[in-house]
């Protein structure tokens, strides 16, 4: 009787149809498990390698990249320190350099104060090469005072102008 049955062609296609496209779609749905599988599975290894090569490709020895992995964890917190000593020592440093600006700022006004002698020291501390001709004076700047007005203008740089 089987035989009699799938003598009909169109009712011989459709039970093939009938067990085709199951087997189809049980083969596509198993195909895209196992696709996630291995995406998630090379995501999870790139993750874990933390971007060494050697890592990703199987080269490199569990023992051997424990042994980098504290390599750089080393060098992480040495960079952290130093960083944190530069910041510390730029805060120090901008604030020597407002107190340089502020004094700059009353400079005339402590100057005026001070006895004939005092004057002459600062004169003499403050320029260098003093030349009069006729009513015209130039002076060249000490190098204490070109310190002084490089630091007065970075920090009226990093203080937007401000006092």
């Amino acid at each position: 009787m089987p035989f009699i049955f799938l003598a009909n062609a169109s009712s011989a296609a459709s039970v093939m149809q009938g067990f085709i496209t199951p087997a189809i779609a049980t083969l596509c749905g198993l195909a895209s498990l196992a696709a996630v599988f291995f995406l998630v599975m090379g995501g999870i290894q790139y993750m874990t390698s933390a971007g060494n090569p050697d890592k990703l490709a199987g080269e490199i020895s569990q023992e051997k990249y424990v042994a980098k992995h504290g390599e750089f964890r080393e060098q992480k917190a040495k960079l952290h320190e130093q960083l944190q000593t530069i910041d510390k020592s730029a805060g120090n440093r901008l604030d020597q350099t407002l107190v340089l600006l502020e004094l700059s700022q009353r400079a005339a006004e402590i100057y005026a104060k001070r006895t004939p002698q005092q004057k002459r020291l600062i004169i003499t501390k403050l320029f260098q090469n003093m030349v009069l001709d006729g009513s015209s004076l130039s002076v060249g700047y000490t190098d204490f005072t070109g310190i002084i007005a490089k630091n007065v203008v970075e920090t009226k740089k990093l203080t937007g102008g401000q006092k």
